[in-house]
């Protein structure tokens, strides 16, 4: 594999409301010499700045427009719909071209594919198990971060 992919990262946020913080950490990934792919999961308002991978490409995956999201005015339907897309995308992403990690406001400690995957995992398994629609966003650091590691055999 190219040295290249192996550091490129994706940076997954909303860049209506954080763009100033996903462009800091895009200028602070260049200079470490990685490779940052801004994806941006925002729909509500407008980006501050250009994604590589826009949000009309995220929801799409998930069979919904951005714009119709964004006019619908649900911010909860918008945000389902959006990590439904980003899951589906990113499985197909990571497919194509591996990672080296993911950073998606997760304490801001980049996590491999396969964390990342656990922490998507972890989140669905506490909305049903909750009752709560299709996911329950962890906040918690030592949740987060206890869903990372691998299971135990």
């Amino acid at each position: 594999m190219h040295s290249s992919a192996l550091r490129r990262i994706l940076v997954i946020g909303t860049l209506d409301t954080k763009g100033e913080e996903i462009g800091y950490l895009k200028e602070q990934l260049l200079a470490a010499g990685s490779f940052p792919e801004i994806v941006d999961i925002g729909v509500m308002g407008e980006p501050l700045f250009a994604a590589d991978v826009r949000r009309e490409e995220i929801a799409a995956c998930a069979g919904e427009s951005a714009e119709e999201l964004r006019q619908a005015g649900d911010r909860g339907r918008a945000v389902a719909a959006m990590q439904r897309g980003l899951v589906a995308w990113i499985g197909k992403r990571h497919a194509q071209s591996p990672l080296a990690g993911v950073l998606a406001g997760r304490d801001i400690r980049p996590v491999s594919y396969a964390e990342w995957l656990r922490i998507e995992t972890a989140e669905t398994d506490l909305a049903k198990a909750l009752g709560r629609g299709e996911r329950v966003k962890l906040h918690n650091r030592e949740a987060i971060w206890s869903a990372c590691r691998p299971p135990r055999d």
